[in-house]
């Protein structure tokens, strides 16, 4: 490898790659203040916006943990109705009454005092210890109600089969017993035969006729009896009875279950006795009901399956559903299976007013409560309270519903109106309101309600439908989508609404409203447009005002002033008036406030809406402020683009532009997000929207920038070339200078400011792709001419002075080849292949390929001019360096004989080591590859003329000069770190390649060359202008002669005037000192023929190894016999001898016969093309010889002596051989008609 490749630690990859500039904030702040930081106000708009976002974000989290705003101050409170005095008194009497009259077991969460239950009435009614008791009393003096019980016999399961099919057809017995008549037990405390409506009589047959006292027991009420199920042991009856009970305290309820077996039915005779009247209590013997069922029966009568027996006492207030086992009728019976019962008490015959009034009434008394344990629990955080009533409210309210045998629709409408009614003023939690509505809608039985109580529910739904409609227009500020507890509370708002809408009690109540899910959308609607609104006031600045308001402003003024004598002067009265800048920053405060709102609805708000209500409502939010945005920016839009129309072309020093430009770029990113969330809109509504061509409001203003641009980049660059400042890199020795970093800087800030542009119209973006072109190439082009000149100034172009690697030429050229560079990214980062598939959707393929070859154009143009720049300054290291490698050339060709090569090359290769070691040192890889090429072209340029300056010398000067070649070469290739291939095979070196090989040649091995071209000339010839020849070859080792067979030619050249020729043919083996003894063999001459037969053998005798020679080969010469002239040539053929048939066999005695008929070309002797510049006399030789000097790209193989064999054997004036074989070649040539 070379020196200068090996001490430079050589670069596989380009050393700016490891580049780390070190940070000079001065230098960068006065580039920067040349064009007053233009590109940098671009660029921060980014940053802006995206310093937007965060503090938005940092504000949601600080929302977070905020209390949540008080949504009664946005709530609608219709008016209420107020009890009057009386009306108080009445209900809190008919409270009194509800208290004394408790009936059922006190349940869990109830009260089981009555003193606590009258101090809490007191506390709600605010009555007084004396008029509580002058009330209680009167409640005392009212008459007691009647207590009735409620059975519904639900099911019965695993019960006994007592019929052959596996089976029973159970039926149930039930009434109510006195606690008088009670089964005797036995002495363990088991009864001994329990009570039944019906026992088996088997008296007759076991001869007893007496009853027992057992068999006496009479029912208190009626004896029901239930359907008989057929043939299952589960059976499911869901059949309801009703008991009046006079002794709640110690009745009980006795239920039989029978297997029914026959028609005579007992339940038909226990409904006939229970038509019979005057008995006190309706009650009948059970015995009675047996025999009357079995009169004139055998011993076939119903099997008991068990009995049931509850004390009255223990039924809780609440009721009980419950499984009950069934009892044996005595300790002999066996019984199985299970009843299911529900139980639940009651009253009836109430003597109070509101007997007739219940629900009212129990409306009344929840209202009551709710709005006293609301009151209690306002002074704490209110959404802490549960809204579970307190033990003695739930109590009271339990037994008048019980007591009013009121249904659970019944309670679950008087609940639901209660807390909606004081959520109107109190605010209860919504997911509490929304159990609730559940629980109405769990209940609701329709045709159960009167026409008033379906006016209240009504009124109820809609005055809770208006507060959350009313709490909706304000959803934004009542519930931030970042805190979770306010959008907990929105959620379950917006579950209450659905709930509702799918109720079929608010479709029954409520026949003609209108779809919940269009009124939610239509108050996002209108809320959207009110915080719109809000938000445009807010961001607005001051409009123009009237003249005659200025005028009585100023007139207020002046009384100001004369009645304030200490006042400082007023200002201006400017800031009353908006100047374009003020309208713009409004429009982007605007314009960022709506993009925060449409972020929100589309994180939180739309998930939320469309989950509960099936509402988008980002769709609804984004159409409304699209719509709503568009009509104000358009104003504004309109006003300002007027006034850039009227504003002259931009310059560099266009400040206002500067600050108008920024403002309008920065509107348009906002505007650009803003049309962003287009793509989250479903695919049915993004079309036909307002601002889907919002980017046409800018093209004016952003055309200008780019104009502006271009002027303010050229100031920047010259600055940057002007304060110029080396930059250090990782390798020590490799620089370039802040300019080309700042250059590429500013263009990169062009180039970001087109990629945040993003034009959405793909002819807009192929346009202004072309104007950042324009602005980047032109700048570059600016650029490099600015180094040029630069470099130029300090006398670097001079002719006169020694060439030096000066820093400031290596920084020049890195400086411009870094900022070249810059431009082979902007086909991918401005997006070249984007911008011609959308060209093609628009003007077809053809329109989409030429958009794509314009760009690539523009860039190639400026890269060429850049380029060429380069060139400029590395033709001059070349030109520069051309005298000394001249002179150490010229050393190395005279050198001695006796001298050695390297030690005669030593001068030059220490001249371009030291040299190529210090630019390597310092250039770019690209750059010094240009160099390297120019110097290897330059000492390739002086060896040549060293060369053709000097033919005819004897095989040692060339042998050094070839050797030289060598070294050289290794010296610029260094092992693969230098010139690449292509670049060291330049026709120069190709040239003096060949022709130095074959100047150190021998004349054989010249004469072998010639022959092994023209052999392969007449392989390669395929036409026949000359006509052909057939022959026939083959050796033959059994007598070691080579056999030549002359058949016939065929369409010769008529070279007689009488249009014909006399050919004859010359048999020749070459070359001839390959074939000393062969001599030269003739055919007989065929007259007057241009396809001649001769059918002539020759044989030569010839070693095999002969035939292996270099270059051995057959030369047929075609001959025209002339008696009196000289011969002339028709042509000729060489045939290789090594393809020779019969070489590998040890004879051919089949002749000719065994070898294939070989028809061969006819080719011609050619004259030298050209004879050496310096042999030309006149005019002519000196204009070659100065186009040779002085233009390289000039030199081509027709102003060069003729090369090959042929060449070089023509100036070996020294040796006879050449000139013989020459000579001979050249007459041959001379002798072709």
């Amino acid at each position: 490898m070379a020196t200068w490749a090996r001490k430079a630690g050589w670069r596989n990859s380009d050393s700016e790659h490891n580049v780390k500039h070190i940070p000079m904030r001065q230098y960068y702040d006065m580039v920067q203040e040349a064009d007053g930081n233009f590109f940098e106000s671009f660029t921060a708009l980014s940053w802006r916006q995206e310093n937007r976002r965060l503090r938005a974000s940092s504000e949601e989290d600080l929302v977070e943990d905020k209390p949540l705003p008080v949504e009664s101050q946005a709530a609608v409170k219709p008016d209420s109705r107020k009890l009057s005095k009386d009306e108080l008194d009445t209900l809190y009497k008919e409270l009194m009454y509800t208290i004394r009259h408790r009936i059922g077991t006190t349940s869990d969460g109830h009260s089981p005092f009555d003193e606590d239950l009258y101090n809490y009435a007191q506390e709600v009614f605010h009555i007084t210890e004396d008029r509580h008791r002058t009330l209680l009393d009167r409640a005392k003096e009212l008459k007691a109600p009647k207590c009735v019980l409620s059975v519904t016999v639900a099911e019965a399961k695993d019960l006994e089969a007592k019929d052959a099919n596996g089976y029973s057809d159970p039926y149930c017995m039930l009434g109510i017993v006195p606690p008088s008549f009670s089964p005797p037990s036995t002495p363990g405390g088991k009864p001994k035969n329990r009570l039944s409506f019906k026992d088996r009589q088997r008296r007759k047959s076991r001869g007893k006729d007496k009853v027992t006292q057992t068999e006496d027991l009479i029912a208190k009420s009626p004896i029901l009896v239930s359907e008989v199920r057929r043939k299952t042991l589960n059976p499911q009856w869901n059949e309801k009875f009703r008991f009046e009970v006079e002794d709640l305290k110690n009745d009980r309820l006795h239920i039989d279950i029978w297997d029914h077996d026959d028609e005579a039915s007992i339940i038909e005779a226990a409904r006939k006795l229970n038509e019979v009247s005057g008995i006190k209590g309706v009650g009948r013997y059970f015995k009675q009901i047996v025999q009357s069922a079995r009169a004139g029966q055998d011993d076939d009568v119903d099997d008991f399956l068990g009995c049931i027996d509850i004390n009255l006492a223990r039924i809780p207030s609440t009721g009980c559903d419950q499984w009950f086992d069934l009892e044996a009728r005595s300790i002999r019976s066996k019984v199985q299976g299970k009843l299911r019962l529900q139980l639940q008490l009651g009253t009836q015959e109430r003597d109070t007013p509101y007997k007739d009034e219940a629900i009212r009434v129990h409306q009344d008394l929840y209202d009551l409560f709710v709005e006293h344990e609301a009151r209690t629990h306002s002074d704490q955080v209110f959404d802490k309270w549960d809204g579970n009533l307190s033990q003695p409210a739930q109590t009271i309210l339990h037994q008048h519903f019980i007591q009013q045998e009121l249904t659970m629709v019944d309670e679950a409408i008087v609940r639901w109106r209660a807390y909606s009614k004081q959520h109107l003023q109190y605010a209860f939690d919504y997911e509490f309101l929304y159990k609730l509505l559940h629980e109405l809608h769990n209940s609701w039985q329709p045709d159960k309600l009167t026409r008033e109580e379906e006016q209240d529910l009504a009124e109820s739904f809609a005055d809770f439908i208006e507060l959350c409609m009313s709490l909706l227009d304000q959803h934004r500020g009542l519930f931030p989508p970042n805190n979770k507890q306010a959008i907990c509370k929105l959620e379950y708002i917006l579950r209450c609404l659905q709930l509702i809408d799918d109720m079929p009690a608010y479709s029954k109540v409520c026949p003609f409203h209108a779809p919940m899910r269009r009124e939610i959308i239509k108050v996002i609607k209108q809320g959207t447009k009110d915080w719109y609104l809000k938000v445009r006031a807010i961001t607005k600045p001051m409009t123009h005002v009237s003249e005659e308001m200025l005028q009585a402003i100023v007139n207020e003024i002046h009384v100001l002033r004369n009645a304030i004598e200490s006042c400082d002067p007023l200002k201006p009265l400017s800031w009353f008036l908006s100047s374009d800048e003020e309208v713009l920053q409004s429009m982007v405060k605007l314009t960022y406030e709506i993009n925060t709102d449409v972020q929100k609805a589309l994180k939180y708000y739309n998930k939320l809406f469309l989950s509960v209500v099936k509402v988008d409502y980002f769709t609804v939010a984004y159409k409304q402020l699209e719509s709503l945005l568009h009509k104000d920016i358009n104003a504004g839009m309109e006003d300002i683009n007027v006034t850039l129309q009227t504003e002259p072309s931009p310059s560099a020093s266009d400040e206002e532009d500067v600050t108008i430009s920024t403002s309008l770029f920065e509107l348009y990113l906002a505007l650009k997000e803003f049309h962003a969330f287009k793509e989250s809109l479903p695919a049915s509504e993004k079309s036909e929207l307002h601002m889907d061509s919002f980017y046409v409001w800018f093209e004016p203003a952003i055309k200008r920038w780019f104009s502006l641009a271009r002027h303010k980049a050229f100031r920047r660059l010259e600055k940057a070339v002007e304060l110029d400042k080396e930059v250090e890199l990782v390798h020590s020795m490799v620089k370039h200078s802040t300019s080309a970093v700042d250059a590429t800087c500013c263009f990169g800030q062009i180039r970001e400011f087109y990629r945040q542009l993003d034009w959405p119209d793909p002819v807009g973006a192929y346009t202004f792709v072309t104007l950042v072109m324009e602005d980047i190439c032109s700048g570059a082009r600016y650029y490099a001419e600015l180094m040029h000149k630069k470099l130029k100034a300090a006398g670097y172009f001079d002719d006169e002075g020694q060439f030096d690697v000066t820093d400031q030429l290596c920084i020049t050229l890195n400086n411009i080849e870094h900022v070249k560079r810059s431009l082979g990214s902007l086909p991918e980062s401005l997006g070249f292949a984007d911008i011609e598939r959308s060209m093609q959707k628009v003007y077809g393929e053809v329109g989409g390929q030429q958009s794509h070859r314009t760009l690539i154009n523009m860039m190639d143009s400026a890269d060429d001019d850049m380029s060429n720049k380069t060139s400029d300054v590395v033709i001059v290291v070349g030109k520069k360096m051309q005298p000394d490698i001249k002179k150490f050339v010229f050393h190395l060709a005279w050198a001695p004989d006796s001298a050695r090569t390297d030690d005669a090359i030593c001068p030059l290769m220490e001249y371009l080591d030291n040299n190529l070691k210090t630019l390597n040192m310092s250039l770019l890889r690209a750059n010094f590859d240009k160099i390297l090429d120019e110097i290897w072209n330059v000492v390739l340029k002086e060896l040549r003329e060293t060369l053709d300056g000097n033919l005819g010398k004897e095989s040692p000067f060339y042998c050094r000069l070839h050797e030289a070649l060598d070294i050289l070469l290794d010296l610029f290739h260094a092992d693969g770190e230098g010139l690449d291939e292509e670049a060291i095979q330049t026709e120069d070196y190709k040239y003096l390649r060949e022709t130095l090989t074959l100047q150190k040649a021998t004349t054989d091995e010249l004469i072998e060359q010639f022959f092994l071209e023209k052999l392969q000339e007449q392989r390669v010839e395929t036409v026949a202008n000359y006509g052909t020849l057939s022959v026939k070859v083959y050796y033959d080792n059994s007598d070691s002669s080579l056999h030549v067979e002359v058949m016939s030619g065929k369409d010769l050249p008529a070279l007689d005037t009488n249009g014909y020729s006399d050919p004859f043919v010359l048999i020749e083996l070459c070359p001839s000192h390959h074939f000393p003894s062969s001599a030269i063999e003739k055919t007989s001459i065929k007259k007057k023929t241009l396809n001649p037969l001769f059918d002539e053998t020759f044989k030569f005798p010839v070693a095999v190894s002969q035939l292996k020679q270099t270059g051995a080969c057959v030369l047929f010469t075609v001959m025209d016999h002339d008696v009196l002239a000289r011969d002339d040539v028709a042509g000729e053929v060489f045939l290789p001898l090594a393809e020779v048939y019969g070489q590998d066999r040890p004879s051919i005695p089949e002749g000719f016969r065994a070898v294939k008929q070989n028809t061969v070309i006819l080719i011609r002797p050619e004259l030298p093309k050209c004879r050496r510049p310096d042999k030309h006399n006149g005019t002519e030789g000196a204009l070659i010889k100065f186009l040779l000097l002085n233009f390289r790209f000039l030199w081509r193989r027709k102003y060069t002596p003729e090369t090959g064999p042929m060449g070089v054997l023509e100036t070996r004036t020294w040796d006879k051989t050449a000139q013989d074989f020459y000579k001979k070649r050249r007459a041959l040539a001379l002798q072709c008609g």
